[in-house]
Parts: C-alpha cells; sequence; structure tokens
C-alpha cells in the first residue's frame, strides 16, 4: 500500500511537471480512480470521460441542408457575374474615350506662327541668345566646381 502511495506521489509529481508518458498517465488514472482520492480521482474521471467522448458533426451538411443547397456554386456563379461587369465596364469606357478623341478636330497653334519672316528670325534669335546665355552660366558654374574638386584632390593623400 506504502509502494503504491509512493507510486502515485511520484507520477503525480512527473504529471504535474510535464514530462509522463502515455502509460504512466494511464497508470495514473487507475491509481487514482477511487472514491477515497476525492477531488483528484474526480478531475482523472473527468478526463477519462471526455477522452472516451466524440462529437461527429457535419458542419457543412448541415449549412447545405439549412440552404437548400451548396455554397460552391453561388460562389462560381458570382465570380463570373463580376467578370462579364467588368468586361462590360471595359468596352463602354473605351467606346467613350475613342469616340472622344474621333470628334475633336487638330489644333493648330495659330498664336505661335509669324507673317513676317524677319519677325520670326529676330524671334528665334532672342530665344537662342536666352539659352546659350543659361547654358554658358550653367558651364561657367561646372568649370568652377571643378576646379575646386581638383584643389581638394591635391590635397588628399591618395
Amino acid at each position: 500500500m506504502e509502494s503504491l502511495d509512493k507510486r502515485k506521489k511520484e507520477l503525480l509529481q512527473k504529471y504535474w511537471e510535464g514530462t509522463t508518458t502515455l502509460e504512466e498517465e494511464r497508470e495514473l488514472r487507475s491509481l487514482s480512480s477511487g472514491k477515497e482520492d476525492g477531488a483528484l480521482g474526480a478531475y482523472f474521471g473527468g478526463i477519462e470521460n471526455i477522452s472516451e467522448r466524440s462529437v461527429d458533426i457535419d458542419v457543412e451538411g448541415l449549412i447545405n441542408k439549412e440552404s437548400g443547397q451548396s455554397r460552391r456554386p453561388m460562389i462560381i456563379r458570382m465570380n463570373r457575374v463580376l467578370a462579364y461587369a467588368a468586361a462590360v465596364l471595359l468596352l463602354v469606357s473605351a467606346f467613350f474615350v475613342f469616340d472622344r478623341y474621333q470628334n475633336e478636330e487638330p489644333q493648330i497653334a495659330s498664336e505661335e506662327t509669324f507673317e513676317d519672316p524677319e519677325l520670326a528670325l529676330e524671334q528665334t534669335r532672342e530665344a537662342l541668345a536666352f539659352v546659350a546665355a543659361k547654358m554658358n552660366r550653367g558651364r561657367t558654374e561646372t568649370v568652377e566646381n571643378v576646379k575646386k574638386i581638383e584643389v581638394l584632390n591635391d590635397i588628399i593623400p591618395k
């Protein structure tokens, strides 16, 4: 009797530490199944009852029975409807875009044309002079910056 109590305490210690094997747990349940064990016997008896029960519920079958049809065809039908709606929307929008561009007449830049060729030549010279001044200014700044970098290259040892 004393060896059984010692074995039960040893198995309980291992059980609460989470290191028992399935065989040791079965042995502990059999040792603790008596009424004299009180709460411990009720605990292991409850575990025994839970492990013997099983629940077989066909959830999908219940859903299909409730709705009267399966859910898969509804998803496929919805995907097809969305695909057709997207195709129709694409075709309608393409029609309006192309129709809009076909009905417009090309616009000619009448403000930029000159009647007098001398005036056109003068305007062109002014525009080219402006661009040349900007480019020369940028070139001189670039040359100055390159000279500064050359000075740094001379100072920094290689």
